[in-house]
């Protein structure tokens, strides 16, 4: 726990606020929790207190881990990628026709679903760049009317693999989820991405 700035009764006030700064480090995420104190004349803080505000704070951010992996507005997650410079990652694609896989299928990493491609690609990629990957690679991606169904695989924090949906394409015609990232949807390294082929 760090205060980044404290007042002394004997000082005049500072002109900006007083902040608490207290991080947090669980399950692959860091959290930050400013506290203004500006109005009040806090010298210390009393272990007691910190014993008691911290287990509560982990709490909040440990048991609901899917919430907090979907991430902050696309806009404050952009990567900035050079794939001159920056080797590709490997993103292991399972494909499932009408419907996503479910939980269970991806209950133990060395007996996941047969339906797989391996992509080579940047964090800075669309979804409709990897649209285009699935098309190339699968006929049915490429049905007239064909919709694509985007979910991440990811371990909670008991390390069961869980599936979260991200977003939608639309095979031959331009959808909202076209240009988000997989950067914006907070995608981490070693997640399984399972996409779902609708015929709609």
């Amino acid at each position: 726990m760090e205060r980044t700035r404290g007042r002394n009764e004997n000082c005049e006030a500072p002109s900006e606020p007083c902040l608490l700064h207290i991080e947090f480090l669980c399950y692959r995420f860091e959290f930050a929790l400013f506290v203004d104190v500006s109005p009040f004349k806090i010298i210390s803080i009393s272990p007691r207190i910190a014993e008691l505000l911290i287990p509560c704070c982990l709490a909040i951010f440990c048991f609901f881990p899917a919430m907090y992996r979907a991430g902050p507005p696309a806009r404050a997650r952009e990567v900035q990628i050079d794939r001159e410079k920056v080797c590709p990652l490997l993103l292991r694609c399972f494909i499932s026709r009408e419907g996503h896989h479910t939980q269970e299928d991806f209950k133990d990493n060395n007996d996941l679903p047969s339906d797989e491609i391996k992509i080579y690609t940047w964090k800075n990629a669309t979804l409709r760049e990897l649209t285009d990957l699935v098309k190339a690679s699968k006929s049915a991606a490429r049905a007239p009317r064909a919709r694509l169904s985007f979910a991440f695989v990811y371990p909670d924090r008991q390390g069961k693999n869980i599936v979260r949906q991200v977003g939608s394409t639309l095979a031959h015609a331009k959808s909202a989820d076209d240009s988000k990232t997989l950067a914006q949807l907070n995608f981490d390294t070693g997640d399984y991405l399972d996409v779902a082929i609708y015929s709609r």
